[in-house]
């Protein structure tokens, strides 16, 4: 995938991994990104569709140590019985 600018960095997606939500105007999807040429990162970005260009918006950025972190602590809420 081509290297993009924004505003004093630069970004590259290196893998799109799933889109979480799909409007007309917006996704939200999990990407593996690396920016400013630094080793590639987990991604959760909002990213706005417009005129065929996208537009970096609100996000989360991981490293796989806080992933997997994050990934445990989601397997756990999961695994709890569920309140009424």
């Amino acid at each position: 995938m081509a290297l993009k600018k924004a505003k004093n960095f630069n970004y590259e997606v290196k893998e799109t991994l799933a889109t979480l939500s799909n409007t007309e105007t917006e996704t939200t999807e999990l990407r593996i990104v690396s920016y400013n040429n630094y080793k590639p990162k987990l991604d959760l970005h909002k990213w706005e569709i417009k005129d065929n260009k996208e537009k970096m918006l609100r996000g989360l950025t991981l490293t796989n140590e806080e992933a997997i972190k994050l990934l445990e602590a989601l397997q756990k809420y999961f695994k709890k019985p569920k309140e009424d």
